[in-house]
């Protein structure tokens, strides 16, 4: 009663057939392969049960993406066979994964799916997992890519000068595309050597601001 797929006629004693499988199969697709007497159909045999499984190969992201949080990005990927698949990330290769899409119709050749990542995936480690929800055996992961923010300095601005003997100077900074919490925060001279460092600034929010003191040896 179930659908057949006629592979051709072949000489009885040839031994074997190559079949190319439609890479338009609705997959998985659970089978099996039967071998008979063109003349005589009743005359023949089955193979045992046999699976054909699709495939998934990652265009984007890669190795060299750098996805600015809180910014649309758009993920995609290639299959082989028609099948329903579910798009993951993880801010590592070892997870946890969060669910980006579900039940996503994965087409024969070029798919997308759009996804905005959260400030709570930043990581320079950034992985995106694709598996068919039918055939967990069917599952590309993407290489490893960063997700970051981004920081824009407001103060000092271009040309500013700083009298030491009025101290505090304030130096401020925002994060347009969602807070980055905690920064590490460097004053460099003209050579670019380190004369002020603080590793760990909070920034609860943005525009956010540090006051900062300098020291005669700073001339």
């Amino acid at each position: 009663g179930s659908p057949r797929m006629n592979l051709g006629t072949v000489p009885g004693n040839l031994g074997n057939v190559s079949w190319p499988i439609p890479t338009t199969l609705s997959v998985p697709l659970a089978g099996t392969v039967r071998v008979e007497d063109a003349a005589n159909p009743s005359t023949g045999a089955n193979s045992p049960a046999v699976t054909l499984h699709g495939a998934l190969t990652m265009s984007s992201p890669t190795a060299a993406s750098r996805w600015l949080i809180n910014s649309p990005q758009t993920i995609t990927w290639n299959g082989v066979g028609s099948m329903t698949v579910k798009v993951e990330g993880a801010q590592q290769l070892a997870g946890p994964y969060t669910l980006i899409a579900n039940n996503v119709a994965s087409v024969p050749g070029a798919n997308s799916q759009a996804w905005t990542p959260l400030a709570s995936v930043k990581s320079p480690n950034a992985v995106i997992k694709i598996t068919d929800i039918n055939d967990a055996t069917v599952s590309i992961t993407s290489p490893a890519f960063h997700v970051i923010g981004q920081l824009q300095i407001t103060q000092p601005t271009v040309g500013a000068s700083f009298d030491i003997t009025t101290p505090p100077v304030t130096l401020q900074w925002t994060t347009p595309q969602g807070p980055i919490s905690p920064i590490r925060l460097r004053v460099l001279d003209s050579t670019n050597a380190v004369i002020f460092e603080n590793a760990s600034v909070p920034n609860p929010s943005s525009p956010q601001s540090f006051a900062w003191t300098p020291t005669t040896t700073v001339l």
